[in-house]
Formats: C-alpha cells, sequence, structure tokens
C-alpha cells in the first residue's frame, strides 16, 4: 500500500445521501400545505397598469409567483401559497380590477415551491 487510507463502505442502512432524501421529504411536506393557481385574465389587461395593480396586491398577502402580458392579449397570473392567501389574492384583483376584466379562467395545481418572489414578468 502506498499511505492511502481504506475508507469501509457505508452500511446498507443508511443510504449515501440521507440528508438529501431528508431535505426531500421536509420539502414535500412543505409543499403539501400550499396550493398553486394559474389565472388568465381576458379583457382590456394590458396598457391600464393591471400588472402593477396585481404586484401590489401581491405585496399583502404570503404569496410568490409572477404576472405577466401573453401576446394574445391576456394576462396571466401563476400564484403559490397558502389555500387561504392565493384565494384573497384572486378575490382582491377581482375586486380592484374588474372594470378591466371580461373573462377569468383558473386552474388549481399543487405548488412546485420554484418561485422566491412575486414579481412582473416581461
Amino acid at each position: 500500500m502506498t499511505g492511502f487510507a481504506s475508507t469501509p463502505p457505508p452500511e446498507p442502512s443508511t443510504p449515501l445521501n440521507a440528508h438529501l432524501i431528508a431535505a426531500a421529504a421536509d420539502t414535500s411536506t412543505r409543499l403539501s400545505h400550499l396550493t398553486r393557481r394559474v389565472v388568465h385574465y381576458a379583457g382590456h389587461v394590458q396598457g391600464v397598469g393591471f400588472r402593477f395593480t396585481v404586484r401590489q396586491i401581491a405585496a399583502e398577502f404570503d404569496v410568490l409567483g409572477y404576472v405577466k402580458n401573453l401576446p394574445d392579449g391576456r394576462v396571466i397570473l401563476v400564484v403559490e401559497g397558502r389555500p387561504d392567501a392565493a384565494q384573497q389574492l384572486i378575490h382582491s384583483i377581482a375586486d380592484q380590477m374588474s372594470g378591466y376584466v371580461s373573462e377569468t379562467v383558473d386552474a388549481v395545481h399543487p405548488a412546485t415551491g420554484e418561485f422566491n418572489a412575486f414579481e412582473i414578468r416581461r
């Protein structure tokens, strides 16, 4: 031997990535309490400060995600948070922007945890 220390292999019952498995389980548990809402707004929703207003409203709630203009003239809102916070945000947007919205399509999905802020996307 030339001076290299031999390390015994890990016990089969202790995976090498146990800390990653534990972190993934923690994230999965955390995300299970959250929801993702994807809302498409149609009407006169571009060029009227819709995204700016949505960002201001979102700042009042514990939510993450984005709002973005779409090429077809609609605006998309993607928001993650507690179900009640996401619902309150959507209701507040409806209250404040109802004069500009002619149609709303709302879908509920599992949260992904991909966001770390709420932003306007271009």
